[in-house]
């Protein structure tokens, strides 16, 4: 399978787990950890971790297919695209606050301050993702396709 295969799958399942991890998102800001319908706080932290993993693996598997493992950071760093550069520093914030606002609600139950910060970080990181995706675009209506 070529690289470019490889990333049009990547990106493709990427944009269809977006989805449920937003309207998860929005759950759990919305509601900020009462509960909705017949689930709870518990059981939206549970699918938003669960799409969370996979969003990760995936966005790792995006930046390698891109960067590679090797030089990656320096690569980044001479990236002209400042929104790129954004995206990239916005994923890590996500991501550590992300872990810290699980081990949190794990052990609590309770949405925190925590979770509500990482919620901020991450709607920032989805409007940067959003205009990432516009701007790419003509890749997507290209290789869907193929």
């Amino acid at each position: 399978m070529t690289k470019a295969n490889k990333l049009k799958i990547c990106n493709i399942t990427l944009l269809l787990v977006a989805l449920p991890m937003l309207i998860s998102s929005i759950q759990m800001e919305v509601c900020g950890g009462k509960p909705l319908a017949n689930f709870g706080f518990a059981e939206y932290m549970a699918i938003h971790a669960i799409l969370g993993s996979v969003m990760i693996v995936l966005l790792l598997t995006h930046l390698y297919l891109h960067f590679g493992w090797q030089n990656w950071q320096q690569k980044i760093k001479k990236l002209k695209n400042k929104p790129t550069k954004f995206l990239c520093a916005f994923f890590v914030l996500m991501l550590v606050s992300g872990i810290v606002s699980l081990l949190h609600n794990v052990a609590s139950m309770n949405h925190s301050i925590i979770g509500a910060i990482h919620g901020k970080i991450g709607f920032v990181f989805l409007a940067i993702c959003i205009g990432h995706i516009i701007k790419r675009w003509w890749w997507f209506k290209k290789n869907a396709h193929k």
